[in-house]
């Protein structure tokens, strides 16, 4: 099998340019067998092998946020004015004064 990961691991890489070569756990999940006729009376016999690999080794682990923000955290900012700004819906002013989308001031 390690000439069979050989050979995934380099056909993976050329089409996709992911490499393998790294991963330790290989799982032999499927071996096809199949037979075809070949010139003239003679069959040959092909084998199609499946592999599942765990690429989770090559996962670059997610960075942890140094401070959660925290409910009490939220209700401060809202408290002190916040960050948010409500929107106004679609298609109402949202301010007094404000002119016409069209421009048209009479």
């Amino acid at each position: 099998p390690s000439s069979l990961i050989a050979t995934a691991c380099r056909t993976v890489h050329d089409s996709c340019g992911l490499d393998l070569t790294s991963c330790k756990d290989w799982l032999q999940f499927a071996e096809i067998n199949y037979v075809r006729k070949g010139d003239g009376t003679e069959c040959v016999v092909h084998k199609v092998v499946v592999f599942l690999v765990d690429i989770w080794t090559l996962a670059v682990p997610l960075p942890v946020k140094e401070k959660e923000e925290t409910k009490e955290t939220k209700d401060k900012d809202e408290k002190e004015g916040g960050s948010e700004v409500p929107q106004s819906p679609a298609g109402q002013q949202s301010a007094a004064g404000s002119t016409p989308a069209s421009g048209d001031n009479s």
